[in-house]
């Protein structure tokens, strides 16, 4: 008997909710606004947009170049320096011996790196901060190094 009394229920209250879904679709009222109409012809609107313009300021320094641009600034200031008879010494081309990086050993339990290195065909076999044949090795990384001759750095890559 509960069961036959809460079906009814359930179908009244269904019956009830599409009732009220029905009733405001079917019963809506729609609202008209006035218009609003332009009485006097007299009053243009003007729908131009009107350009923003700007004009940008350009930096000319260029930061790269600041030391070329206080050289020149320098020689105009100062007095034109007479020319003289310098020699002017030529530049020595820097040859650098044939080197070749094969690795470090890590067996060793000190804190510098062993590297293997190959210098004009001699394998040698040196820590960090020593010195082949006027070639220092600066640093080994397991990549390249970074080696010192005649107070010019270069980097190695590892072959």
């Amino acid at each position: 008997m509960d069961k036959k009394y809460l079906n009814i229920i359930l179908i009244v209250l269904l019956i009830a909710i599409w009732g009220g879904v029905i009733y405001k679709h079917f019963t809506k009222k729609k609202i008209e606004l006035p218009e609003n109409e332009i009485k006097s012809k007299s009053m243009a609107i003007d729908y131009t947009i009107a350009k923003d313009t700007f004009v940008l300021q350009l930096n000319t320094r260029d930061p790269f170049k600041a030391s070329k641009n206080r050289r020149s600034q320098n020689n105009t200031t100062q007095q034109a320096k007479p020319s003289g008879n310098r020699t002017t010494k030529p530049k020595q081309t820097l040859v650098w011996p044939n080197i070749q990086y094969y690795g470090f050993v890590k067996s060793t339990p000190n804190k510098t790196r062993m590297a293997l290195v190959k210098i004009n065909n001699q394998l040698h076999r040196k820590r960090e901060k020593q010195t082949i044949d006027d070639v220092k090795l600066v640093k080994a990384y397991s990549d390249s190094i970074i080696v010192l001759f005649n107070k010019e750095k270069k980097t190695v890559r590892r072959k």
